[in-house]
């Protein structure tokens, strides 16, 4: 059941489980970006592009606004948790396009 009182349905509830499951994902590459020392930037690159490419995975189910209500309603801070991720990739992806534009 969610706060208001209403059932999720079945389909709902697995892909918020599933989006849930996506973001330990992310929570360990995140980890590990921030966290890891890294011998070579290669590999922190292949990081950042595995951690894009499993978060982009989450996003596609972001744009539907019925499960992002009802993602808000059952796991507040995981909806939070999602969107501030979304956003420092975006920073950090800005940044990247910044720094290999030649002067």
């Amino acid at each position: 059941m969610n706060p208001s009182g209403g059932q999720l349905s079945v389909g709902t509830a697995d892909l918020i489980n599933r989006i849930g499951g996506l973001k330990q994902d992310v929570d360990i590459l995140l980890q590990q970006l921030s966290e890891g020392e890294y011998l070579s930037v290669d590999t922190f690159a292949n990081n950042w592009i595995h951690l894009t490419q499993l978060y982009s995975r989450i996003q596609a189910h972001m744009s539907d606004r019925a499960l992002m209500d009802k993602l808000v309603r059952s796991d507040l801070l995981l909806a939070a948790d999602l969107l501030a991720v979304g956003r420092m990739i975006a920073v950090m992806d800005n940044f990247l396009r910044c720094a290999v534009i030649t002067r």
